[in-house]
């Protein structure tokens, strides 16, 4: 049976409020070196896994003397206690190894960052503005607006790592034309000359490679295919929809009509529209030949014959007159549409 002490007793009730005193200035000591611990750039880059990465990019950046608090967390004590309650689940991801990479991926922290952190250091007011030759920045303007610096120098602090957007470049001010650059409904201007003066070259260098409007070879694609394929977000900069079908006379990326309605009126009449990106003709091929067997060649030239002998020629007359296999055969020579006479 627990005894416990006589409280009535001076000397004791002495005793026991020095052990609980001590004991609690103990743990308070604990918590605080603790708390102190996990404020460290050490403890981001060395102690949780998921973050060395952010950690090196960090320490790599202009941004490496600064601690990780004065970006990421409001001043205050309350405030730092606060951050330390909502990141703990951090704790359980950090465990289980269940992070999302990459975290914070399209930058919303940016997004929420107020601008007070920053102008700790950087005054705009008394801080000449160094940007890159041929690029207009008006800070003004966007101080007025109320928008934050982290809304466009996202990165400033962990710049070069993969997965993420980078809001300085170009691409960043396009990124949101119902809040930022656009050509058309945009809340701030798209036009070269509002970032741009006179005499700049307004053309990114890979225009000028002999590959980026021509086709290389057959089969492949000009460069400007594979980059509006790969993100059309980069042409919508400086190019409106418009652009690209005035040019190819259509619309440009194909909408999933045009390859189940109309690709195929404009193949037969514009065959030179669809050729100038598909100059190999077992692109059709491959879908409108059923069993063709692109080792024979194309289909005009070596391609048909088995195929014709393999399945008959009715086939055929889906897309071609009966006439179109005669005025080759007959004549020598191949109509000049896809139809026939």
């Amino acid at each position: 049976m627990v005894r416990w002490p006589d409280m009535s007793n001076p000397a004791t009730r002495l005793k026991v409020i020095l052990i609980v005193l001590m004991v609690v200035i103990i743990i308070v000591a604990i918590a605080a070196s603790a708390l102190a611990f996990t404020c460290t750039p050490t403890f981001c880059a060395d102690i949780c896994h998921s973050m060395k990465a952010d950690a090196k990019a960090w320490r790599e950046s202009s941004h490496a003397h600064v601690n990780c608090l004065a970006c990421h967390v409001e001043p205050g004590l309350f405030m730092l206690i606060l951050d330390k309650i909502k990141a703990s689940k951090g704790v359980y991801f950090e465990i289980a190894g269940t992070y999302h990479k990459p975290i914070n991926a399209h930058s919303h922290l940016a997004e929420e960052l107020p601008s007070h952190p920053c102008e700790r250091c950087h005054a705009i007011e008394k801080r000449k503005v160094t940007s890159s030759p041929g690029v207009i920045i008006n800070h003004k303007a966007h101080i007025e607006r109320h928008i934050g610096c982290a809304r466009c120098h996202n990165r400033v602090a962990h710049p070069g790592m993969k997965g993420y957007e980078d809001f300085m470049a170009m691409e960043g001010c396009y990124r949101n034309p119902r809040e930022c650059h656009g050509l058309v409904g945009a809340k701030a201007p798209g036009k070269c000359e509002a970032c741009h003066p006179p005499g700049f070259e307004l053309k990114p260098k890979n225009h000028f490679v002999a590959t980026f409007l021509m086709i290389p070879k057959p089969g492949v694609r000009a460069d400007h295919a594979k980059m509006a394929k790969e993100d059309k977000k980069y042409c919508d900069m400086c190019h409106l929809d418009k652009f690209c079908t005035d040019c190819h006379g259509m619309e440009i990326p194909h909408p999933e009509k045009f390859v189940k309605k109309e690709h195929g009126p404009i193949g037969k009449t514009k065959p030179e529209s669809c050729t100038m990106c598909h100059p190999e003709p077992k692109f059709c091929d491959a879908c409108h030949h059923e069993g063709y067997k692109p080792e024979l060649g194309p289909m005009a030239s070596k391609g048909h014959p088995p195929l014709v002998r393999e399945k008959g020629a009715e086939s055929c007359f889906k897309c071609h007159a009966p006439t179109y296999c005669a005025h080759c055969h007959v004549r020598g020579e191949k109509y000049p549409t896809i139809k026939g006479p």
